[in-house]
């Protein structure tokens, strides 16, 4: 009996030394970070404030490190009022803001999406293309709601391709509409990871890549293919920056004779145009590139509509002023967006913060930093989704979303933009634990994340709003 016993608490004591050291090994290994999601299973045993104040130790550090590099407050507050380019921030209803019962609006300056809608009435007769770029965290990691929004949209207008996919990305274990490898000495930075760079050349999507600098005769190889039953793109654009002038880029297209490319790094963002009457597999492999940076591919059609899913996890959105303009505009001459959507929020998300001026004035920032890299965009704010909390033994909404999601409200307003609440569209309050405890779950047991169900549903939402606000426009 004492052997029995004995057994089982080892068995215990092993179970929650695994546990543990999973948790630990989690941000340090590419591989599980490619093919699994984080959850930290703590959360289940602590309550109360004291709960969030544990589970946030971690995420509010990277949070400040991304803080840390942004210009002071009077910096930036003189930057994104008094810039020539840019008219002034709007003046706004301090009482009304200042009330911490009032409802906050599902929706607001709905008339700035018109760039984007008379960009789509001028398909085909005046343009080819119209192009959205979908800036966010981990909500849409893996084309999640991007999938299904860029799906109807091209139902609708057509096109094919999924758009910028980088050389290296931890989401492509399960990510469903390009089918996407690589391999090779890889380096990766990124906003997040690498926050306390102040001077970096984040690509578009607050990512960049080289080849491992340590490395000898070891190539650097990434490999695109378009999954079963899903249509062919017909044109690739590959990017990179500055870096090493014997820098050798190798392509095949569909299985075909591989081509040698030396890579000019004149510019700051340099691109490669690839066109075929059917593309289904794309490879690259880089060699003697161990100072160049090294951004991303393209998948897309000639014509239509394209969608960018601009995913990177961990990012709370007031970093992204330190994509440099110039990679900005770089990307612009061959990747420019009608329409650009911002989806941020749930990494600020704490309960026991009760003020939120930092992310205003960092949020008002990088909304007007995309204001002056793309002119000619609309801009739409995606207001945070709702996120439970557990209190005591029950599951409720974060009291931190009202707050998160009443600055995004009050940042576009001042900047103009548009602005969409997704946690108005999912119900409101205590709409996250209801889409997680439905006999059909549309959302994870963390309370945060969706699941593909629930993420589809968001997309479809999302794709309506958009159709029924043109309608009017029309």
């Amino acid at each position: 009996m004492a052997d029995k016993q004995t057994r089982s608490y080892l068995t215990l004591l092993l179970a929650t030394a695994f546990l543990l050291a999973l948790q630990w090994a989690y941000p340090k290994l590419l591989f599980m970070q490619q093919h699994f999601k984080n959850s930290n299973f703590l959360s289940y045993y602590f309550e109360g404030e004291d709960s969030s104040a544990f589970l946030t130790a971690k995420l509010d550090s990277s949070l400040f490190d991304q803080l840390d590099t942004l210009p002071d407050s009077t910096e930036l507050l003189a930057d994104t009022v008094n810039s020539d380019s840019l008219p002034p921030l709007a003046i706004i209803d301090v009482a009304w803001f200042a009330n911490d019962t009032v409802p906050i609006p599902d929706t607001a300056n709905l008339a700035e999406l018109r760039k984007f809608f008379t960009a789509l009435n001028e398909l085909p007769a005046k343009r080819k293309k119209v192009r959205v770029s979908y800036w966010g965290d981990s909500m849409i990691e893996g084309d999640l709601i991007t999938q299904t929004l860029r799906r109807k949209l091209q139902q609708m207008y057509g096109g094919s391709g999924v758009g910028f996919v980088p050389f290296v990305s931890i989401s492509a274990g399960f990510r469903r509409t390009v089918l996407h490898s690589y391999g090779g000495p890889w380096e990766y930075y990124s906003l997040v990871k690498n926050a306390k760079r102040k001077v970096a050349p984040f690509g578009l999507s607050g990512e960049y890549m080289m080849q491992g600098r340590d490395s000898v005769n070891s190539k650097v190889w990434s490999t695109y293919s378009v999954p079963k039953g899903k249509k062919s793109w017909n044109q690739v654009k590959l990017f990179y920056g500055k870096g090493d002038t014997k820098a050798i880029a190798e392509i095949r297209i569909n299985n075909g004779t591989w081509q040698k490319v030396k890579l000019k790094d004149t510019l700051a963002v340099n691109t490669l145009v690839y066109s075929d009457s059917s593309i289904r597999k794309f490879e690259v492999r880089f060699d003697s590139a161990r100072n160049t940076v090294l951004y991303g591919v393209s998948l897309e059609s000639k014509e239509g509509l394209q969608l960018d899913n601009l995913n990177l996890r961990g990012n709370s959105g007031m970093a992204q002023t330190r994509i440099s303009k110039e990679v900005m505009r770089g990307f612009n001459a061959t990747i420019h967006p009608d329409l650009i959507v911002l989806q941020f929020g749930m990494n600020v998300i704490n309960a026991s913060t009760l003020r939120y001026d930092w992310f205003e004035r960092a949020l008002t920032g990088a909304v007007r930093h995309y204001q002056r890299c793309y002119p000619e965009a609309s801009i739409l704010i995606i207001g945070v989704a709702d996120k439970g909390f557990k209190k005591g033994d029950v599951m409720v909404s974060d009291p931190s979303v009202y707050r998160v999601l009443k600055v995004q409200y009050k940042v576009a307003i001042k900047t103009g933009v548009a602005f969409w609440s997704l946690h108005g569209a999912m119900g409101g309050e205590g709409s996250m634990v209801s889409w997680a405890d439905a006999e059909k779950p549309l959302a994870n047991k963390d309370y945060t994340h969706l699941n593909f169900r629930g993420a589809e549903t968001v997309g479809i939402m999302l794709y309506d709003f958009l159709m029924k606000e043109k309608e009017k426009y029309d």
